[in-house]
């Protein structure tokens, strides 16, 4: 298998998760945002990176 060079996160559904859960469209963006942080927080550590082909 190829190792991945790009990665992309559709961000649907924010806005509607937030009304959903009796709070703001807003709320649910900045949750979206919180956990888009995260998986970027950890998809960055050393472990994880990935070794360039030799």
């Amino acid at each position: 298998m190829n190792p991945l060079n790009h990665v992309a996160i559709i961000m649907d559904g924010n806005g509607r998760w937030g009304i959903k859960n009796k709070n703001s469209r807003n709320a649910g963006h900045r949750a979206g945002l919180n956990t888009v942080e995260k998986i970027i927080k950890e998809t960055i550590k050393p472990s994880i990176l990935s070794k360039k082909p030799p």
